[in-house]
């Protein structure tokens, strides 16, 4: 049997700020959740895991706003596979918002709020040159940058290279989504969001690369802690093969694969468009993931007077921050699980039984994303 080789390189960058509110529904009154415009000084930057593998082996801090980077391999040796599934990063004392558009100052602040790949193997050239991969995290804002030319190379099994933002509670501390006091509410994500770079590269004419930024949240249902919390997406942008695989939508997908046979977890996907109703827009009605509603004005920036819209399935960067929101409804939350609980299972095994009402939800883990995707995930080289 002839093996092929797929190799690929792309360098993105992305800048995001966000906020998490609940508000009755069809109603202009929110209530916030959190929303990272008030917190200020370094955020926690970290590695992590399969986000399934719980606290602290997958990196995302507790109570806490974070930047996390994940699958993009550890400095110096690889080590054993487990090793490569943390990523180890070390304070950059460059600019990376040379390549993001966040600049922190003064400099010597650089090495609590950037991490990130810094070159010590390359000693005679200058990394900021060269867009050596990095987080950065403060204020309110993170500017992630990834560059696959400068991580090491290897099968990606149950995920592909991403960094993400946002913030996540403990189980304790976690929100009603769809309530807010007695009165029933929609769960709101919104965020101000840069692509401030895109640029791929690949080395085979056969090889494909494409990049999407969206808005998260996990949603875990309290009727049974055994059963994992699932992922909701929002695209903000899609570009490379990305732009129209995001289009349609996706879901309910099985996420978190060790292998072909063994997932963990549910995520639906559904893009941001630019007209007021249910998403995706070519599905039936029980698919419909997200709502749009541009006629409120969000909670996120006082001086925001409309709800801006992606250039979405274009090739262009988005090279200021705009402001994107999006509505999940008790209705959506319904259509979710109905279908988590009924279509066909493509693993081994897939979770089951989730309630039905809206009422046993809580927000667990919500943010900003970025991610490459690299051909297939079943073990081609990203």
């Amino acid at each position: 049997m002839k093996s092929k080789s797929i190799a690929i390189r792309t360098a993105f960058a992305v800048l995001a700020s966000a906020s998490f509110v609940t508000s009755l529904a069809h109603s202009s009154t929110f209530y916030s959740l959190v929303d990272s415009n008030a917190t200020c000084g370094a955020i926690p930057i970290n590695g992590g895991k399969q986000y399934t593998q719980g606290y602290p082996t997958n990196g995302v801090p507790q109570d806490s706003w974070s930047a996390l980077y994940r699958w993009q391999g550890q400095l110096g040796s690889p080590g054993s596979y487990a090793d490569w599934q943390m990523s180890a990063f070390t304070p950059v004392l460059w600019d990376i918002g040379r390549y993001t558009g966040l600049t922190v100052t003064p400099p010597n602040w650089w090495t609590t709020t950037q991490m990130g790949r810094v070159g010590q193997q390359y000693p005679s050239f200058d990394p900021s040159d060269y867009a050596m991969p990095g987080v950065q995290a403060y204020c309110g804002q993170a500017g992630m940058l990834m560059n696959t030319w400068w991580t090491p190379h290897i099968p990606v099994v149950g995920g592909t290279p991403n960094d993400m933002f946002g913030y996540a509670w403990s189980t304790s501390n976690q929100p009603l989504a769809f309530k807010q006091g007695s009165e029933n509410a929609e769960l709101v994500l919104e965020a101000n969001v840069a692509m401030t770079g895109w640029a791929p590269y690949a080395v085979t004419s056969d090889a494909y690369a494409g990049a999407y930024i969206a808005l998260f949240v996990y949603l875990r249902d309290t009727t049974d802690a055994s059963r994992p919390a699932f992922g909701v997406l929002a695209a903000v942008h899609g570009t490379g093969n990305q732009s129209s695989y995001l289009a349609n939508g996706i879901g309910p997908t099985l996420d978190y694969c060790n292998s072909a046979s063994d997932c963990g977890g549910w995520f639906v996907s559904a893009p941001i468009t630019s007209a007021s109703g249910e998403s995706p827009p070519n599905k039936p009605s029980a698919e419909k993931w997200i709502t749009i509603r541009n006629n409120i004005t969000g909670k996120l920036s006082s001086t925001e007077t409309q709800v801006h819209w992606s250039p979405f399935f274009d090739q262009n960067n988005i090279p200021a921050e705009q402001y994107f929101r999006v509505h999940i409804t008790r209705s959506n939350l319904k259509n979710m699980v109905d279908q988590f609980n009924s279509v066909s299972c493509p693993a081994a095994h897939c979770p089951r039984g989730y309630s039905d009402n809206p009422d046993h939800y809580k927000v667990e883990y919500a943010g900003v994303i970025m991610e490459l995707l690299h051909g297939n995930q079943w073990g081609i080289d990203w």
